[in-house]
């Protein structure tokens, strides 16, 4: 004769495919929380030099009144957080008495140890 055995429960096989289906997509939810946070820090970074960058053009382009613009290189600003310098390069645009200067902006810090940069191109006019 031959006993119908009753399964109540789970195999231990069973168990440990839970477990590893279970360590898989956790694993990949932090892999994605991670990601999630570098982007974040990126982008209030981006923000930052956005802003200053607009302010550094502000001021440049006020201080095209005085006179002829003179090229910039690691120059810093009262404005920046410590770490953060600048070059500005100015090219005439046009004729030689021409008003008009192609800016560039090039903001450099120190992202994790390696040097990162954002350039910024306008136009200016002196008055």
């Amino acid at each position: 004769m031959t006993h119908a055995r009753a399964q109540a429960g789970f195999t231990l096989m069973e168990i440990l495919v839970a477990l590893a289906v279970l360590a898989l997509g956790t694993t990949g939810v932090f892999l994605l929380f991670n990601i999630g946070a570098q982007t974040h820090r990126r982008a209030i970074e981006n923000a930052r030099v956005a802003a200053l960058a607009d302010t550094l053009l502000t001021e440049l382009n006020q201080g095209m009144s005085l006179g002829d613009p003179i090229d910039l290189r690691d120059a810093t600003h009262p404005s920046f957080p410590d770490g953060f310098r600048y070059d500005a390069t100015y090219v005439a645009v046009g004729p030689l008495d021409s008003r008009a200067y192609a800016v560039t902006v090039k903001i450099k810090w120190q992202r994790a140890g390696r040097e990162a940069s954002e350039t910024f191109d306008t136009v200016m006019l002196r008055r």
